[in-house]
């Protein structure tokens, strides 16, 4: 039987795609982002909104394209899966059918 796919919760796809791109918006720094930023001008406000615009748009690109490999891989899976009882299921059959093959010629 074919090992299932990892499937990782919501908070770590999000945590592992955002990581990569703006390390801020992580579901972990988030909290700390308003001290950290406490004493920026309205300029660097402004600046940093437009980076984390863009960094939503890069994670949803990046989402879309793993929850694709995601789709693609549960569906190996399945076929993997389906294949290999089906194997064994062919193979429990050939057994029975020379068992009674060799009932028959041996009667």
């Amino acid at each position: 039987m074919p090992n299932p796919p990892v499937i990782k919760d919501g908070k770590e796809v999000y945590n592992m795609i955002m990581g990569e791109i703006e390390a801020d918006l992580t579901l972990d720094n988030l909290p700390n982002n308003e001290e950290k930023y406490e004493g920026q001008t309205k300029e660097q406000t402004i600046e940093r909104a437009q980076r984390y615009k863009a960094a939503f748009i890069e994670y949803n690109e990046r989402y879309a394209k793993y929850k694709q490999e995601q789709d693609d891989a549960v569906r190996v899976y399945g076929r993997k899966a389906i294949q290999a009882v089906e194997e064994k299921s062919s193979a429990r059959d050939d057994g029975a059918m020379s068992e009674l093959e060799s009932a028959i010629s041996n009667s």
